[in-house]
C-alpha cells in the first residue's frame, strides 16, 4: 500500500531541492542570477526540504521494515547501501574531476548510503528513536566546534580546518532527523493513528505514488541532468 500523502510530501521536498540546486548551479557554476532572493531564503529552503525528505525517508523505512524479517531487512539494506554508495562515489569523482570548486565529498546521497545501514542498529529502539534523534541534534551544537586533524570523522560531522564540500550532510545531525521520522512512524503505528493521518487518496495521487517509488533515484540524477541542460545555454 502506498501512502499518497507521504509521496506528496516527498515530492514537495524534491521539487524544492531541484529549485535550490537549479539556482545554486546557475549562480556558482555559470555566474548567472535569475531568482533575486536573499541568501537566507535559499539557505532555509535547502535545509527545510532536506529535513522533510529525510523525515519522510525515516517514516518510509518503518513501513518497509514491518514487512520484512531481520535477514531480509539486512539483505535489502546492504543492497541499498551498495547502490547508493556507487552513485555517491560517481558524484564525488565527477565533481572533483570537473567541478573542483563545487566538489562534493559527503553529500546527501553519501548520507543516505550510510543511513541505510546505520538505521539497522536503531530498529530495536522503536519510539525511543524520537528522543535519541533529538539528542543527536543537540550533540551537533557541540560537534561543530571541534576540528580534528583527520578526515576519518567527516561522515560523523567532524572535519579538519579547510575542509570543503559543496553539499555536506554528515550523520550528525542529519541521522537524527531520520530516526525521528522512524520513531514517530513507530509511535503512530502502535497507537493506531498512522493510517488516520497518512491514508487516503487525492487527484494526482497515483502519479505521485509512482514517482515516489523512484524518488531517491530521481533525486540522484537531477543535478547532472541540470548541468547538462544549462551547459548548452551558458557554456560556449
Amino acid at each position: 500500500m502506498r501512502y499518497q500523502k507521504l509521496d506528496a510530501l516527498r515530492w514537495v521536498a524534491i521539487i524544492g531541492m531541484i529549485l535550490f540546486h537549479f539556482n545554486y548551479i546557475l549562480e556558482n557554476v555559470f555566474g548567472e542570477m535569475i531568482f533575486h532572493f536573499s541568501d537566507t531564503f535559499w539557505f532555509l529552503l535547502g535545509r527545510t526540504v532536506a529535513i522533510i525528505f529525510i523525515l519522510v525517508s525515516g517514516i518510509s523505512f518503518l513501513l518497509s521494515a514491518q514487512k520484512k524479517g531481520t535477514p531480509e531487512l539486512i539483505r535489502v539494506a546492504i543492497k541499498r547501501f551498495m547502490f547508493l554508495a556507487a552513485i555517491a562515489l560517481a558524484i564525488t569523482v565527477v565533481t572533483y574531476g570537473f567541478f573542483y570548486e563545487q566538489r562534493i565529498s559527503f553529500g546527501i546521497i553519501h548520507f543516505f548510503a550510510l543511513a541505510s545501514l546505520a538505521v539497522l542498529l536503531f530498529v530495536r529502539f522503536g519510539g525511543w528513536n524520537i528522543p535519541l534523534g533529538m539528542v543527536m541534534l543537540v550533540v551537533w551544537y557541540y560537534f561543530r566546534y571541534f576540528s580534528p586533524d583527520t578526515y576519518l570523522f567527516i561522515p560523523l560531522g567532524l572535519y579538519p580546518r579547510g575542509y570543503y564540500s559543496a553539499d555536506y550532510y554528515p550523520l550528525i545531525p542529519w541521522f537524527g532527523y531520520y530516526i525521528i521520522g522512524y520513531g514517530t512512524a513507530y509511535w503512530l503505528k502502535k497507537r493506531g493513528f498512522f493510517d488516520d493521518i497518512f491514508s487516503g487518496s487525492f487527484i494526482g495521487g497515483a502519479a505521485l505514488a509512482f514517482m515516489g517509488k523512484h524518488s531517491l533515484l530521481l533525486y540522484s540524477i537531477h543535478v547532472p541532468i541540470m548541468y547538462g541542460i544549462l551547459s548548452i545555454f551558458y557554456w560556449p
